[in-house]
């Protein structure tokens, strides 16, 4: 009973959106399999049990390997059985080859003789470049895990992650790996949205921890309708929150930008420009006391507060820099993460895909970085006290940091770098910027 109360919550949970997007939250989970390709149970099974867990919306993944040019089909999407009169469907495929997997979804079958031909060249790019063209959404499958890792790089415009992938974190406990290394990637510049999946491919395995049961973890998106094109849309603006399980509880994370009392963005949204002192909403969705959460900044920890069933709003403030972002963590009394919000962004400007800033050498006559193209050696100065550090494209910091003195010319080698686009991070009291750096020897 409180399982099926607790769904109830999450289905009709509205918020008082002013500037922002009404909607309602949905629940599902975006990484399953059945027996058309390597899963234990029919697509029948598979369905059946995903309704009883109260999935709002859900979606088969099946492997692409099982497809031919000459079905031009997916198996799972002509099975007759996959249909519900209770779950929003997606239709969805894992992309998978020797060097890395990811699920492709959209809200109605799709072509895939392109996708498929792209796999068979190892090409990630050609492949997010024809996803895009049908509508899809591509999103990287569990990029570290220690068989089946991500081998591409992450040097392309793909907009989606899986942070939570059941077996990788049950089985092996690293998924707050790949929450390091999503946040090392928003810290340089990126915006990705982060997702969950239970790569179920065992109903009813009794070794949870290796094949995890539907919903472990979830997904839930906030979606302005209850069709499988608004459920696209909102994983696609990162209105997502990742739980450990359909019966935790999860976090709303929203913001006032202009103090009018009214909510203007949400996570997965960003605010291009603001000096503004911005005011953070927290909603606890859910049942449950003694829980904590952890709002992480730039990467780091910033603010823990309080939060329960009883208590289930929260709220706090701060001067919102350029080029920043905020996300939550839910935690349990144990301190044990539950839920995971995507992040609010501030500032981050897209060019090609990443973010960098608007002028690449000097920035509000405070920071002048020189020469870029640079060779064998970059040159720094600022006017205050800062902080300096150095990312490639894939989020991995290549130069230790170090601190960069005011109104003295820093010289950082570049002899160990190979050719390439880096991001150099200046931060301290009072700013944050990247800047992008070509490094041409």
């Amino acid at each position: 009973m409180k399982t099926k109360f607790t769904i109830i919550i999450i289905l009709f949970f509205q918020i008082n959106f002013s500037n922002a997007q009404q909607g309602n939250w949905y629940m599902g989970d975006l990484h399953a399999h059945s027996t058309h390709s390597d899963g234990k149970s029919s697509v029948t099974q598979v369905l059946k049990d995903a309704e009883q867990k109260g999935f709002q919306f859900f979606v088969i993944t099946d492997h692409d390997n099982i497809y031919t040019s000459q079905q031009g089909t997916i198996n799972t999407w002509t099975d007759t059985a996959y249909h519900s009169s209770s779950m929003i469907l997606l239709y969805g495929v894992e992309w998978t080859t020797d060097n890395g997997h990811a699920c492709i979804w959209n809200s109605a079958p799709f072509p895939y003789d392109s996708i498929y031909n792209a796999n068979l060249l190892n090409d990630p790019k050609k492949t997010l470049m024809f996803t895009e063209q049908y509508n899809c959404l591509m999103s990287i499958n569990h990029p570290l895990n220690d068989f089946l890792t991500w081998n591409y790089g992450f040097d392309f415009d793909f907009k989606s992650m899986e942070l939570l992938n059941g077996p990788y974190g049950y089985f092996l406990s690293k998924n707050d790996k790949v929450v390091e290394l999503w946040d090392s990637l928003l810290v340089a510049g990126r915006r990705i949205n982060g997702v969950g999946g239970s790569d179920m491919h065992e109903l009813n395995s009794f070794l949870p921890q290796v094949y995890p049961h539907l919903g472990s973890p979830s997904t839930h998106v906030y979606s302005s309708s209850a069709t499988s094109e608004g459920i696209l849309d909102g994983l696609k603006k990162g209105h997502v929150v990742v739980s450990n399980s359909t019966t935790e509880p999860f976090l709303e994370f929203a913001a006032d930008t202009n103090n009018d009392n009214n909510i203007d963005i949400m996570m997965g949204d960003n605010m291009v420009s603001t000096s503004n002192n911005v005011n953070f909403q927290l909603k606890f969705i859910g049942a449950g006391t003694n829980y904590s959460v952890d709002i992480i900044k730039n990467g780091e920890v910033y603010k823990q507060l309080s939060i329960s069933e009883s208590n289930n709003e929260n709220e706090f403030s701060d001067q919102v820099l350029s080029q920043t972002y905020y996300r939550a963590v839910l935690k349990n009394s144990s301190g044990n993460p539950v839920a995971w919000t995507n992040p609010i962004y501030f500032g981050y400007q897209e060019q090609n895909g990443v973010a960098v800033s608007a002028n690449q050498n000097i920035i509000e006559n405070s920071i002048n970085i020189y020469p870029n193209p640079a060779k064998e050696q970059l040159n720094v100065e600022v006017s205050e006290n800062s902080y300096i550090q150095m990312f490639d494209l894939n989020g991995r910091q290549v130069i230790a940091e170090y601190t960069a003195i005011a109104n003295q010319k820093q010289t950082i080698g570049l002899s160990g770098l190979s050719n390439g686009v880096y991001f150099v991070k200046i931060y301290n009291d009072k700013l944050i910027k990247i800047i992008k750096v070509v490094v041409a020897k």
